[in-house]
């Protein structure tokens, strides 16, 4: 009986470390070290002042060696419409 006890909270454990890594695996937080060097964007010469979707600034950044542009700001100049899918974190432009 006692043995019995002890396989159903080993199987109990079990499923519980399943489930939490599981769940835990589908989304990684990383912290990195960005540059920020006043990077300016300019699109057909003319200067482009980069905002998110809310119309607040967003800066251009360099994370080991490679520049990231923020992609919404960068479609809307070029005159292209983004949406964002979160059931399949997708992007369209």
């Amino acid at each position: 009986m006692l043995k019995e006890s002890f396989k159903k909270v080993g199987i109990l454990l079990i499923f519980l470390s399943l489930l939490f890594s599981t769940s835990y695996a589908d989304s990684v937080k990383k912290t990195i070290d960005v540059h920020y060097n006043d990077i300016k964007i300019y699109i057909n010469n003319s200067l482009t002042a980069p905002k998110d979707g809310n119309g607040n600034p967003v800066e251009p950044f360099i994370y080991n060696g490679t520049t990231y542009l923020p992609l919404r700001a960068i479609a809307e100049a070029l005159g292209k419409e983004v949406t964002w899918d979160g059931s399949t974190k997708s992007i369209y432009i």
